[in-house]
């Protein structure tokens, strides 16, 4: 793995981009005359498909590692949903709860 600002005109990134790996080379000016894209251009290296990447992203040096990367990420977001899944039917258990003992006390 590497960063993307050690890519130049020519070479091809392979990167993930919403939960997808995609391969493009990077081009020396972008292919929509920068209408989508950050007005900055330093740090920015334009991609032959139309995206973008930003210095400081990840960029993989194999389809392989990029498939590892990615496994990775989905596992720690599946981990994070699971908790958060948890703590909300907790929340929902205890708003029951005051909700039930509010009306009760309504009753009285």
């Amino acid at each position: 793995m590497k960063k993307v600002g050690n890519l130049k005109v020519g070479d091809t990134a392979i990167y993930i981009q919403d939960d997808n790996i995609k391969v493009s080379k990077v081009v020396k000016k972008p292919i929509d005359d920068g209408l989508t894209r950050p007005i900055f251009k330093i740090g920015r290296k334009d991609l032959a498909n139309g995206d973008y990447l930003i210095n400081g992203e990840d960029v993989y040096d194999s389809l392989e590692e990029a498939s590892t990367a990615l496994i990775d990420k989905l596992e720690k977001d599946l981990k994070k949903y699971e908790d958060e899944k948890i703590i909300a039917e907790g929340m929902i258990i205890l708003t029951k709860y005051k909700l039930e003992r509010l009306n009760g006390h309504m009753a009285e």
